[in-house]
C-alpha cells in the first residue's frame, strides 16, 4: 500500500478527479476538463503545475504531448488504497442480488457460475468463477436408500455439508435393513477419511464382519471413487463485455487477453492464489504475473462456507474499472454467501 503522506491534500483531490474522470470518459484528462467539470478553488496554472508534479512522481502519464493525462498503475493503486470511498451497494441491487441468489438452488458450482453471471451483468465486466473441491472427498456420512427392486440411491455427505447422489444396481434380495447396516458400517469406517487416499487394507479387513454384503459395499466404493473430484472448475462469463470497452475494441491486446481467459490452467492458477484472502482484492496492470493482462484490472473475492474455501469470484476489466461500483458489489456478494446460503451446498447428480 502506498503512503498517503507522499501527496498533499490538493494533489490527492486532483488525482482522484483525474482517475474518476478517466474512468467515465476513457479519455485523457487535462486541467481545462477538471476546471470545467468541478468547482475547484485553484487557478488553471496551479492545477497544471500539480498535474505535472503528479506525473513527475509517477501517478499520471501523458499519452501525447498535447493531450491530457491518464492514471498509471501507481496512480490507480494509490486511488484504491487511499482515496476511494467505498459505499454500500445500492439497496435495489442488494435486494435483487439476494433474491436471485436465494433461488439458484444449492449446488456450489451452479451457484458460483450464476453469481458470476449476475455480477458481470451488473458491472458490465467479464465474470470469473473458480470452484475448488479440495474438501469434497473428506467423507462424513454415507446413506443408502432402496429405491426399487435392484436399485439403490447412494447419498454421500462430506465434511463441508456438500452431498453427492448416484444410483447403483444391487442384488434383488437386498432390503432396507441390510442397506442400513451397510450405511452405518461405511459411515463409521470412513468418517473423516479422504476417500481418494484412505487405507484400503484396513478397510477391507473390517469388511469381513459383513461378508454377505461385501459385494454391495465394493460396488458402492467403486462408484464413490469414480465420483470423487478434487480438482478446481473454472468458468468465464460475459467475454463480450470486455470487447465492448474502448481499450480493447480495436486492439490486438484483446486477442491476448482472450487467449489467457481461454487458458483454463492459467486462469485457475491466477484465481486459486486468492483463495486465502479475506476481502475483495484488486490487481492492477503490471501487478499481474501474466504479461497479457497488464492492460486489465482484476477484482476477486473468496467464497467461504463453514469456514472452508469453496471458490473465488472475479471481475476482469480495463484498468479504468469503475472501482467505486465494483468493490461494493463484490463486498455484497460476500455478504450474500454468509447469510442467504446458510443451508449448505450439493453437487449435481452423478
Amino acid at each position: 500500500m502506498l503512503k498517503e503522506s507522499l501527496l498533499s491534500e490538493r494533489q490527492k483531490e486532483l488525482l482522484a478527479l483525474v482517475v474518476e474522470s478517466h474512468i467515465q470518459s476513457a479519455q485523457p484528462v487535462g486541467s481545462r476538463v477538471l476546471l470545467d467539470e468541478n468547482q475547484l478553488p485553484w487557478s488553471s496554472a496551479t492545477v497544471r503545475n500539480e498535474l505535472a508534479e503528479l506525473e513527475t512522481e509517477g501517478y499520471l502519464s501523458h499519452l501525447h504531448t498535447s493531450s491530457g493525462r491518464v492514471p498509471t498503475d501507481k496512480g490507480y493503486r494509490f486511488y484504491i488504497d487511499c482515496l476511494i470511498q467505498i459505499k454500500k451497494c445500492p439497496k435495489p441491487v442488494q435486494d435483487v442480488l439476494t433474491a436471485q441468489v436465494s433461488q439458484l438452488g444449492n449446488r456450489i458450482g451452479h451457484v458460483l457460475h450464476q453469481i458470476a453471471e449476475l455480477v458481470s451483468q451488473y458491472s458490465s465486466y467479464t465474470g470469473l468463477a473458480l470452484t475448488v473441491e479440495s474438501q469434497m472427498d473428506v467423507l462424513k456420512k454415507i446413506h443408502l436408500v432402496l429405491l426399487e427392486m435392484g436399485k439403490v440411491l447412494v447419498v454421500l455427505l462430506n465434511s463441508v455439508g456438500i452431498d453427492r447422489e448416484f444410483v447403483i444396481a444391487c442384488d434383488v434380495g437386498v432390503n432396507q435393513e441390510s442397506l442400513d447396516r451397510v450405511s452405518q458400517f461405511l459411515s463409521q469406517t470412513l468418517e473423516g477419511e479422504r476417500f481418494s487416499g484412505f487405507d484400503h487394507d484396513r478397510f477391507f479387513l473390517q469388511l469381513q464382519g459383513i461378508p454377505e454384503l461385501s459385494e454391495l459395499v465394493s460396488d458402492v466404493l467403486k462408484q464413490v471413487r469414480n465420483s470423487v473430484h478434487t480438482g478446481p472448475t473454472m468458468t468465464t462469463t460475459g467475454l463480450s463485455k470486455l470487447l465492448d470497452k474502448p481499450e480493447f475494441e480495436y486492439s490486438s491486446a484483446a486477442k491476448e487477453v482472450l487467449a489467457v481467459l481461454e487458458d483454463t490452467q492459467t486462469m485457475t492458477k491466477i484465481l486459486d492464489s486468492f483463495l486465502t484472502t479475506k476481502a475483495p482484492t484488486v490487481v492492477i496492470g503490471k501487478e499481474h504475473d501474466v504479461p497479457q493482462l497488464e492492460g486489465c484490472s482484476l477484482v476477486t473475492v473468496p467464497v467461504l462456507h463453514a469456514g472452508q474455501p469453496m471458490g473465488v469470484l472475479g471481475l476482469l476489466g480495463p484498468k479504468r474499472m469503475a472501482y467505486n461500483q465494483v468493490l461494493p458489489l463484490m463486498y455484497e456478494v460476500q455478504q450474500v454467501f454468509q447469510t442467504t446460503l446458510k443451508g449448505g451446498f450439493t453437487h449435481d447428480r452423478i
